[in-house]
């Protein structure tokens, strides 16, 4: 479910969670976490207007969670 006003910038996919996104300190773009159900977590990127999607991790070993930007 969305909140009233929002937008939805990637498609949804049944088995796959999209959470914790984080917005870089000009507003540009935002990291996320992306989690299909059974796999490991990877780090995401997009632009702000859900542009430009690119995987940032392979989702080997561990995994990717609580994506920060370096300020």
């Amino acid at each position: 479910m969305r909140k009233k006003g929002s937008t939805l910038l990637t498609p949804a996919e049944p088995g796959i969670w999209e959470l914790r996104p984080d917005w870089s300190p000009d507003s540009r773009r935002i990291l996320f976490v992306r989690a299909p159900m059974g796999e490991v977590p990877a780090l995401w990127a997009m632009d702000r207007d859900g542009s430009h999607l690119r995987r940032l991790t392979d989702a080997q070993g561990r995994g990717a969670d609580f994506p920060r930007w370096v300020r």
